[in-house]
């Protein structure tokens, strides 16, 4: 989830129950006016403190690096399904200057006042201690009291005791361009009388110095009756309010026609007020699957009851939008004569709420990808330990050493699919190691060949023996799989399905750049690269859009069938490599994309079941593992280098047998993921009895492997026996 909100625009920041900064995203960073995280935790206490200090949503000033800013912020917590990990989360945005600011309240608080003065009765300003500052003419004819007599008195003598506590939690609720209701509150008249009223508060400036102030609005609930017919007897006052009404308002008659737009119909539609009026016009304007229940809510109204439902409709340029409907009843004589309906377009809210679910669903799969690589790990740990042991122990023949050696092939394509899984939940680490990228293509062909239709001919690039580079296998995995997609759905037409005809045609080169070529590229250096073209026949890309195509989230297909995300991750994977992109497209003809990798002068790495001289000092090791496939091929792989074993199934266990044998035990083998007392925390646990305890962190998933502790080193799983016995060695010979 981290990797999505990095490039989201707000600024996001993580504490955990420490209040310890977790992350933060680009966004928060410049907000913060640094470059890298570890700067801003360094000297994030002063700033944590001042944001613990002020109320969330409420705007306040705070300096970063001597500047003034005005801001507020938005909390929530949060939870991690895999590690049952608790933070919170923190989401800023910057106010405009403290003089732009008061001047759009002023300006909006004018429009405001002349509304509200249409629809309520009694206009009240307070401070922030609730002193009156400014009451409307009108409370003398309600509650007898005189509007210059009310100022500097608190107005919670005048509100019954039982709604102080809700006045002021409703008080403290709102911000700028918020407003906050009360349905119902009582207020004390001049003769001691309590009189209930409908309350709205807005937060406004009450003077030019920017003192924050509130606004008060109370509906009388008792004359009801003779605000409608003041109303209605006022048709230019009416009339007034519906032309400055920021929603949708739309009259109906019991024929279910439009008889009434107001002027913000056309500017959130795009229709005129005579289109509005024509016949038929209602099955155009709400989208289908609305429609039936639309209508019925019109009903419904027509009933004399108040109602509320969501809608889709189409703009004049038939975009697709939805919208609240709160639909009710006109009435005059206690007779239902019209039907309005009011609409609150909430497109972007919804389009919110669907990225939100979309995050869920797979921040769970993810959490499920993580769960299944650690079981795997375990599992193949157990494969490849007693495969070592077999060929460790049994006599040396050509059909036997064939066979552990397809056992060891084969642990190592699933050490590469847990590897893809880890990758695919955003828990892997970036791990580069040299590679042959043309023998890397080849191995991914026939996977290519299954996720693209049949009807497209793919090609692969001939069997070149080529420098290697330096590179994580899984992210270039990625980068090739989302062009040749991008390159499917290219070539395939809309409508059209699999049977689109095409070729995919996939090169690898080794090039030798000078300055000339790489003069128009940016960040590219003459020397000695590997270059991956990917060439398609597909519609090719537009000149006017080609400029975007690495832009997050920009995407030419149809809603659902893409994120945007594909290019501009492999943009980012390739940059990371220290190489780049180019493109090269004709629509209607094709495009080839192409990057270049360094390449690498050293030799590839032995392999990693190849024998080495071993150190075997001996010793007594303690190993912690839930798993006893774990336990048991560890305890038997160290038996037999000659090395004393104890065991434990979890922290507990192992800290009781720690305390038993504290002065024989020369080393821990730990796994870091255990129930109760994990492999961290067990640890920390023996390090209080002995500070220089030596100790090899193991676990499934991908973690920092680097401790600050010389003593402490870390073995991912799964891993092969020779690699446990060379750490052990080198651990204890210290």
């Amino acid at each position: 989830m981290q990797s999505y909100l990095q490039n989201f625009p707000l600024a996001i920041l993580h504490l955990d129950e420490q209040s310890k900064p977790v992350f933060a995203n680009t966004a928060f960073l410049k907000f913060y006016g640094v470059v890298e995280f570890e700067e801003f935790a360094r000297n994030s206490s002063n700033f944590i403190n001042s944001i613990d200090a002020h109320p969330p949503t409420a705007p306040f000033v705070i300096s970063l690096n001597g500047i003034p800013k005005l801001v507020r912020y938005t909390i929530r917590k949060i939870k991690t399904s895999g590690k049952n990990q608790r933070f919170t989360e923190f989401v800023f945005e910057e106010l405009p200057a403290q003089s732009e600011i008061q001047q759009q309240i002023a300006r909006q608080n004018d429009t405001l006042s002349k509304i509200i003065n249409l629809t309520f009765d009694i206009l009240l300003k307070i401070d922030t201690e609730y002193k009156i500052h400014w009451a409307s003419w009108q409370i003398k004819s309600i509650l007898g009291y005189d509007a210059n007599s009310l100022t500097t008195t608190n107005l919670l003598d005048y509100i019954h005791p039982e709604e102080h506590d809700k006045f002021r939690d409703t008080l403290r609720q709102i911000s700028f361009n918020m407003n906050a209701d009360i349905e119902h509150i009582r207020l004390r008249d001049k003769l001691g009388a309590w009189t209930w009223f409908r309350c709205r508060v807005y937060q406004i400036y009450l003077d030019e110095d920017g003192q924050l102030g509130v606004q008060i609005a109370l509906h009388d609930e008792h004359i009801r009756v003779k605000a409608e017919e003041l109303l209605r007897s006022n048709e230019e006052r009416y009339r007034s309010f519906t032309n400055n009404f920021p929603g949708t308002i739309i009259l109906f008659n019991f024929e279910n026609a439009i008889t009434f737009v107001n002027p913000a119909f056309k500017t959130t539609t795009g229709y005129s007020s005579d289109v509005a009026y024509t016949e038929n016009f209602l099955e155009k304007f709400i989208a289908r699957e609305s429609l039936s229940n639309f209508k019925a809510h019109l009903q419904i109204a027509q009933k004399g009851h108040v109602t509320q439902t969501e809608i889709s409709y189409l703009t004049l340029e038939e975009n697709r939008r939805t919208a609240i409907a709160t639909i009710m009843p006109l009435t005059k004589d206690d007779l239902v004569m019209n039907i309005c309906a009011v609409l609150r377009d909430v497109t972007h809210e919804k389009q919110m709420q669907d990225q939100l679910i979309q995050t869920h669903k797979m921040e769970t799969i993810g959490t499920m990808a993580r769960g299944i690589a650690h079981e795997f790990n375990n599992i193949l740990t157990g494969i490849i330990g007693n495969a070592t042991i077999l060929r460790d122990t049994i006599p040396e023949e050509e059909f036997t050493s064939k066979i552990i050696e397809q056992i060891e092939r084969a642990t190592e394509r699933c050490t590469e699919l847990t590897r893809g899984l880890l990758t695919f939940s955003r828990q892997d680490k970036k791990s580069v190691e040299p590679t042959d990228l043309n023998g890397l293509v080849q191995t991914m062909i026939n996977f290519l060949r299954k996720i693209i239709p049949s009807s497209i001919q793919i090609e692969a690039p001939p069997n070149l023996h080529l420098s290697p580079v330096l590179v994580d296998q899984g992210q270039i995995q990625q980068v090739i799989t989302n062009l040749v997609l991008n390159s499917r759905d290219a070539i395939q037409k809309p409508g059209s399905g699999f049977e689109s005809q095409g070729k995919i045609a996939i090169n690898v080169e080794e090039v030798d750049l000078s300055d000339v070529d790489v003069q128009k590229v940016l960040d590219a250096r003459p020397g000695k690269y590997i270059k991956v073209s990917i060439l398609d026949t597909g519609c090719g890309i537009e000149e006017d859009i080609i400029s975007q195509i690495y832009d997050p989230f920009f995407s030419t297909k149809e809603v659902g069938q893409g994120s945007g995300m594909g290019l501009s991750v492999a943009f980012g994977i390739i940059k990371d490599h220290k190489g780049w992109i180019e493109v090269d497209s004709t629509p209607n003809t094709g495009t080839n994309f192409t990057f270049y990798l360094p390449t690498l002068k050293e030799s590839f790495k032995k392999n990693k079941y190849s024998e080495e001289k071993l150190h075997m000092p001996g010793g007594t090791v303690l190993i912690v593992d839930e798993d006893e496939l774990v336990r048991n091929v560890a305890k038997q792989t160290l038996e037999r280098y000659g090395y004393h074993v104890l065991v434990a199934r979890d922290g507990e266990e192992a800290y009781a047998i720690y305390k038993a044998h504290e002065t024989s035990i020369d080393l821990l083998l730990i796994d870091f993921t255990m129930p109760a007392l994990n492999g961290r925390a067990l640890l920390a646990k023996i390090h209080r009895r002995n500070p220089e305890i030596k100790a090899i962190l193991s676990s499934g998933y991908e973690m920092d492997s680097k401790f600050t502790d010389a003593n402490t080193r870390f073995l991912p799983k799964p891993y092969v026996m020779t690699d446990l016995i060379r750490l052990a060695g080198e651990l204890l010979q210290k």
